[in-house]
């Protein structure tokens, strides 16, 4: 008993004179492999910083810097494929997407944006793919469930396409996009109240979505509605200055409805903008119309 007290007077000794060996935790934060990885990582969390204030430029250097301390962090990899991605950058962006995805199979983001990315290139079936295997890793992924249903109904896949837009919303209610699309299939398929409900939503959800208002105008439009197909032209263009399609679409609604000057006017705007964007098909088509309604 005593040996043990003296023992341990003697361990509270060495403790309280402030000489202690150095602990695992200590050594770890001084080891330079730890100091290397800790910059790698502060650079990522910068990078994504500088993404999400608009500095694209500065957001790739902390990315490119961190890859060239660490070249295993999938992170750095993953945020500088969104950030190509966003500059136009497609085929780089997937080229990090992959290399992201070899460091961590498991991360679901890069199988997403991959998709994404190879939708942008044409790639219907591999963004599916990729979509499954972010559905596969996060049951719950809501705007995986959105985009694959999309890419379905860009397939053909229709049915397919909306059995995903109504998992999207089963898991996220407040997803105006889910609504959007299924509108969208919904119309194709031949369901137009059911379309015009979906947009609806969609529009309760987002009152800033342009698209939403352009598409429930169509719908309304094809139904004979041609007021309310104005009304929702009227509404995308509003949210959106530089519709063409929105314009064009407005003119034709308007020239049915016996506004020729009013049409007129829109198809000028419609060609100025379809023009600024170097599409010269529509522009000399809606040049063509223009000088017909003039003749008149």
């Amino acid at each position: 008993m005593k040996k043990t007290l003296i023992l341990g007077m003697l361990i509270i000794g060495i403790a309280s004179t402030g000489c202690s060996p150095q602990s695992d935790f200590d050594k770890m934060m001084s080891s330079p492999e730890f100091e290397r990885k800790a910059k790698a990582s502060l650079l990522v969390n910068s990078g994504a910083k500088k993404s999400q204030s608009g500095d694209e430029k500065g957001a790739i250097a902390d990315f490119d810097q961190s890859i060239e301390i660490d070249p295993k962090i999938a992170e750095a990899y993953g945020n500088r494929g969104i950030v190509k991605f966003s500059l136009g950058d497609i085929k780089g962006a997937i080229t990090d997407y992959d290399q992201s995805i070899i460091l961590d199979p498991k991360y679901t983001k890069s199988y997403f944006n991959r998709g994404n990315a190879k939708s942008s290139l044409g790639d219907i079936k591999g963004a599916i793919t990729d979509y499954d295997q972010a559905i596969i890793l996060d049951p719950k992924y809501a705007e995986a469930y959105t985009n694959r249903g999309i890419r379905k109904s860009e397939s053909g896949d229709l049915k397919g396409a909306i059995t995903d837009y109504n998992q999207s919303i089963v898991i996220d209610p407040k997803l105006a996009k889910a609504y959007g699309n299924r509108g969208a299939t919904k119309y194709t398929l031949g369901d137009v109240k059911g379309a015009i409900a979906d947009y609806d939503q969609a529009i309760i959800l987002d009152p800033k979505n342009a698209v939403a208002y352009y598409d429930r105008g169509i719908v309304k439009y094809q139904s004979g509605d041609k007021k309310e197909a104005i009304i929702d032209y009227d509404r995308a263009i509003i949210l959106n200055s530089k519709y063409a399609n929105a314009y064009s679409n407005r003119g034709v609604a308007k020239y049915q409805s016996g506004d020729i000057q009013g049409s007129l006017a829109d198809f000028k705007i419609a060609a100025f903008l379809v023009q600024q964007r170097g599409d010269e098909d529509s522009y000399k088509k809606l040049q063509k119309l223009i000088q017909l309604l003039e003749r008149k």
